[in-house]
């Protein structure tokens, strides 16, 4: 679907990220953490997914974004490689390429990458706030989903007071999902938190 986009941004591999977002993607055996389906053929890994996000082909970046949902929060859940999936995207919300607006999968309208980003953020964030018992998740991975929190949250805040209302927005609901000190909402017995995907 989509994808006229207001920038061209130039395609490449690893190194076309970020310096920053380079050095965390670099740093991580992603072939020891899998995702919903690593491995079945014609699916890409999730270093592929990351770059594609920034790729020069508005349609990449599409399914890109498509793919962190499939792939990374499937049925919204974790799997080993989302946590620093999340922590590599929180690295290129500065980037001025996140400003190519385009339509995405899960929302209608054109809308900047970058409030596309920070609602998968929200998202994850979101579901690090639950529990096993709510099949979100190993015990392994909800750890590491709550141990980005922080580094998400200090990341995100940079943009509660954006000039572009659907970057503001979706960065209040992400910086709410990924407040570290939040707690679980297992008191509410019965009921889950609204979904941070259909937040703004």
């Amino acid at each position: 679907m989509i994808n006229k986009t207001t920038a061209d941004v130039p395609d490449g591999p690893v190194g076309s990220l970020p310096p920053s977002a380079q050095a965390e993607l670099e740093g991580v055996a992603w072939e020891e953490l899998p995702h919903f389906c690593t491995g079945r053929h014609n699916l890409p890994n999730t270093p592929d997914i990351l770059t594609g996000v920034l790729a020069a082909d508005p349609a990449r970046r599409v399914r890109a974004v498509g793919d962190l949902y499939r792939l990374l929060l499937n049925q919204e859940r974790v799997f080993p490689a989302t946590a620093p999936a999340a922590l590599v995207l929180a690295r290129l919300l500065d980037d001025p390429r996140t400003l190519a607006e385009g339509r995405w999968e899960r929302r209608a309208g054109r809308r900047p990458l970058r409030a596309e980003l920070l609602n998968w953020l929200a998202s994850f964030a979101d579901i690090a706030r639950l529990d096993v018992e709510d099949g979100v998740g190993t015990a392994q991975d909800l750890a590491a989903a709550r141990a980005a929190r922080p580094v998400l949250h200090d990341r995100i805040a940079d943009f509660c007071e954006n000039d572009d209302p659907q970057v503001r927005d979706a960065a209040l609901a992400a910086t709410a999902c990924s407040w570290p000190t939040l707690p679980s909402p297992r008191p509410y017995p019965g009921t889950r938190p609204p979904s941070a995907r259909s937040w703004p």
